[in-house]
């Protein structure tokens, strides 16, 4: 994703997941834009999307053509076959976020800046 694509997280999620105590979950959000196979989009093109692949996060990404454009969950490719020496990048217009929960509702609820008293009530009632 490029930086304009984690500028449309939710507010202070990206602060959240960089803190040093939440490695796991960045490591997981990064892990969910990776796949173990180097197809171009041309390939793609050539064999027929939908495809599905296996995310080193263990959760599947779904690539497919909306439209005449390639997109990878419900992101865009606005940069394909990005040639890197270990792959290609395919350059998306927003950050992939696993479809499993990957925070707890408390600091779901702090990302999210809107429920400062809910936190305070929920954390006094353990």
């Amino acid at each position: 994703p490029t930086d304009a694509a984690f500028a449309k997280l939710p507010p202070g999620m990206l602060v959240n997941l960089l803190k040093p105590e939440n490695k796991p979950e960045l490591v997981r959000v990064l892990n969910y834009h990776r796949v173990l196979s180097e197809l171009s989009t041309e390939t793609i093109r050539t064999i027929g999307p939908p495809f599905g692949f296996l995310t080193p996060a263990g959760e599947s990404i779904l690539l497919n053509i909306v439209r005449r454009r390639f997109t990878v969950d419900d992101a865009t490719i606005i940069d394909p076959d990005v040639p890197a020496t270990n792959g290609l990048i395919q350059v998306i217009d927003k950050v992939l976020l696993p479809k499993a929960p990957f925070v707890d509702i408390i600091d779901t609820l702090n990302t999210n800046g809107s429920f400062v008293i809910l936190i305070k009530a929920l954390r006094a009632a353990g």
